[in-house]
């Protein structure tokens, strides 16, 4: 899938140090910080949920619902091991 690797943008967005090159990332140790992200696959989207648990302050996520699909009973789960969610209506950027 040649766009697989399109949510680092996203993870930049965070603040991670990421190099692309070749169909290949490369992360480097970074302090991530919440932010509006939009996750537009299943892995990408749950790569940003889970970056956004990692984040300081509050990250939103435009996209969920392909995690919905692909993973069940996935925000219970990360409730259960301490997770903070919550679904808002609407996210001004």
């Amino acid at each position: 899938f040649e766009n697989r690797l399109s949510n680092c943008l996203m993870l930049e967005k965070m603040g991670a140090n990421i190099f692309v090159e070749d169909q290949k990332a490369v992360f480097e140790p970074s302090d991530l910080v919440g932010t509006y992200v939009k996750g537009t696959d299943l892995r990408g989207s749950a790569s940003l949920l889970i970056a956004g648990l990692m984040a300081q302050g509050n990250t939103y996520l435009d996209g969920y619902l392909y995690i919905e699909r692909g993973y069940e009973n996935i925000y219970e789960k990360i409730r259960k091991i301490g997770g903070k969610l919550e679904f808002v209506d609407k996210i001004i950027e």
